[in-house]
């Protein structure tokens, strides 16, 4: 395949500009175990909007028994009902979801169960995930919703390519429609410096911002990561919790099967980061 003519590229032609909307950047955890997220705002500055609210959970297997309800009320744990569909039979089942004080309670509270569901992932992350924000998009000043609008040229294109999909497989189309909506966004031009990425040439800065966008990492993220496990972990997580799916641990993706690497890994990195 004939590589891209990168060095051609300029700011205008990679749709960047001044922000009009806020760009979700980072998401972190306080010292106080409060969920920060980051934006760079409509006046090209960092802001911060802490959540108080959201706790870290992990799903059990429900009802639980006497011995798993005694650690949760050492812990401190909250529980509760939900269904969640198994993502190998597309069955629908009851299980006990446990809220806990702050993510430290939860790692130690996890050890204490012999199964359990999601406990590995990343406190931030989770409230990422399940608030349905993109990380590298814009968001809605108004509900902080991702934006995805495609301008009427790029509809154009994908309703093309993709409009006997919507009829043939209508959870793929959606899915393809969604990140090449985050895709066509505008990339915002700032200074970079204040997330200590010291990365200038534009074609680098651009692929950044849609590795960000297509795996759901931080931006900061985007331009040190080289693990693309990592990208593809995110991008199923991201999809799971949308869909209301219980994402599986390692072991029950493996199958069985011991510890590989992903087909086609090495293509996607090759796309992403630019030697």
């Amino acid at each position: 395949m004939e590589s891209f003519p990168w060095s051609k590229l300029n700011w205008q032609r990679l749709g960047c500009r001044l922000l009009s909307v806020p760009y979700l950047i980072d998401a972190t955890v306080t010292e106080t175990n409060r969920v920060s997220l980051r934006f760079l705002n409509g006046k090209n500055e960092i802001e911060d909007i802490v959540d108080d609210a959201y706790r870290p959970y992990f799903s059990l297997v429900h009802p639980l028994t006497e011995q798993e309800e005694n650690h949760v009320r050492y812990f401190s744990g909250q529980t509760e009902t939900v269904v969640k569909t198994n993502l190998f039979t597309n069955e629908k089942r009851v299980f006990a979801k446990v809220r806990w004080p702050n993510p430290k309670i939860a790692v130690m509270a996890a050890e204490r169960f012999s199964r359990c569901w999601e406990s590995e992932i990343d406190f931030a992350r989770s409230y990422v995930y399940d608030r349905g924000l993109a990380f590298g998009a814009p968001h809605s000043d108004r509900d902080l919703d991702p934006i995805t609008d495609m301008p009427d040229g790029a509809k154009e294109r994908f309703d093309k390519a993709f409009m006997e999909m919507q009829s043939t497989d209508a959870l793929k189309y959606a899915q393809i429609a969604y990140w090449f909506g985050l895709l066509n966004q505008p990339v915002p031009q700032f200074d970079l410096r204040l997330l200590g990425v010291k990365e200038t040439r534009p074609d680098r800065v651009y692929a950044a911002w849609m590795l960000s966008r297509i795996a759901d990492i931080p931006l900061a993220e985007a331009f040190s990561s080289r693990r693309v496990s990592d990208w593809i972990r995110s991008m199923i997580h991201t999809y799971l919790r949308k869909k209301g799916i219980l994402i599986p641990t390692g072991e029950e993706l493996r199958r069985g099967r011991p510890v590989h690497c992903v087909t086609g890994a090495r293509a996607l990195k090759n796309l992403y980061v630019l030697d």
